[in-house]
């Protein structure tokens, strides 16, 4: 018999949220300005190797249910859109091993975009606490940031991130745009230590700071054909200044529409990298590219990106990230929706760190019925694997999960 112990932490925070919930269910609208959208929901999932451990006497086969809750809120006016977001996740493992803790995971996130006739500014901001022990986020629409450290860490290592991303677009034409673009990004880990044999091994995670600055000209050739060029400059720099980085980059890009339903965007960027450290200084230069397409046949609808990208990371280095990512949905039915996605990067390290060096896969076919009006129920399987380049067998896990969730669309939506 399973077992979900819950510590009070988690039940406050769950408890918390639910009441916000249920009291915002009864009013969608106010401030005649923001409309809510609450949403809670279960999901239990088996995997049998969590940790991806490739040492099949240490792999951890773990039975989890995470209960989430959440509200959204969103105002718009004419020239003004504005959107504010909670969520917390609860997680609680099976007793069975007692290696993994209960934890809670939060996410807090304003986006806020204005537009006027010749300009419009956008702000995202975030702020997420989870940990580096779960699965890859495979976004069916490729629009989440991709966490290039899934996978890093194998002990529960509790991670807070902190983004803050503008644009600015300036209309110089009725074809040709300036963009201002900037990305601010804190990471903080909370290292943990553990037995191996005789000695205590710390995972030794940095903590870091990145920061990302773009500035692109962008024209419309004619209505299915555009281009742009863009230079934009990167600074990152580990705990305590350990480490740093500084990169510039000096890209173009091409995107063709070949149908209403498919079109394809091509980026090619030089790129120049510095860095030091107390002992040891270097460079490193070479290009970058990303490809993006989609396609939309019927009621299917195909996403990809494949490149090279740079990326910051816990290990302590900024690394090159090798990727293939390719995702389908196909609308079975009215309510019923099947996706697959798919995701493969190799990441190496600008400088030697055993660390970073690795490949990761992971796949996901799943099934999305919608049974009620607002009630949904999602079940899937889930398939990871990861090679580190210093380790001869690779962490390999499968798992299965089935979860149900309630959401209540803003006024006006379907």
């Amino acid at each position: 018999m399973v077992m979900w112990p819950m510590r009070n932490a988690t039940q406050q925070a769950i408890g918390a949220t639910c009441l916000v919930v249920l009291a915002s269910a009864g009013t969608p609208v106010f401030a005649n300005a923001w409309q809510l959208e609450p949403s809670v929901g279960v999901h239990l999932e088996t995997d049998d190797n969590f940790k991806l451990d490739n040492v099949a006497a240490d792999q951890l086969e773990v039975t989890y249910l995470k209960a989430s809750a959440g509200l959204s809120a969103v105002r718009r006016a004419p020239a003004e859109q504005s959107s504010a977001t909670v969520r917390v996740d609860a997680f609680s493992f099976d007793d069975s091993k007692s290696e993994l803790d209960d934890r809670v995971d939060f996410l807090l996130r304003y986006d806020t975009r204005r537009v006027q006739q010749r300009y419009e500014w956008t702000l995202q901001a975030a702020l997420l606490a989870d940990s580096l022990l779960q699965d890859i986020d495979l976004d069916a629409e490729l629009a989440v940031e991709e966490d290039i450290d899934s996978g890093l860490s194998r002990e529960d290592v509790r991670r807070q991130r902190l983004s803050l991303t503008p644009t600015y677009l300036y209309r110089l034409t009725p074809v040709s745009r300036l963009r201002l673009s900037g990305d601010l990004s804190s990471v903080n880990y909370d290292n943990v230590e553990f037995q191996q044999g005789t000695f205590t091994v710390s995972t030794n995670l940095v903590d870091y700071l990145s920061t990302r600055a773009n500035a692109r000209y962008e024209k419309d050739i004619n209505p299915i054909n555009s281009w742009w060029a863009d230079l934009e400059l990167q600074d990152y720099k580990s705990d305590n200044s350990e480490f740093s980085y500084q990169s510039q980059l000096i890209g173009a890009g091409l995107r063709h529409r070949f149908t209403e339903t498919s079109d394809v965007a091509l980026r090619l960027a030089y790129r120049n990298t510095d860095f030091e450290s107390a002992g040891e200084s270097g460079s490193d230069d070479g290009l970058l590219t990303q490809v993006e397409a989609s396609r939309t046949t019927g009621r299917t609808r195909y996403v990809g990106r494949f490149g090279r990208t740079l990326f910051p990371s816990g290990s302590g280095d900024v690394v090159l990230a090798d990727e293939l990512v390719l995702n389908a949905v196909h609308q079975y039915s009215e309510l019923m929706t099947l996706t697959w996605r798919n995701k493969l990067f190799q990441n190496k390290a600008l400088r030697d760190n055993d660390n970073a060096d690795r490949r990761f896969l992971a796949l996901e076919p799943s099934l999305n019925w919608r049974f009620k009006r607002w009630w949904v129920l999602d079940a899937g399987i889930r398939y990871r694997r990861e090679k580190r380049d210093n380790i001869a067998t690779p962490g390999v896990s499968t798992g299965v999960f089935v979860g149900v969730s309630f959401s209540r669309p803003l006024q006006g939506s379907q």
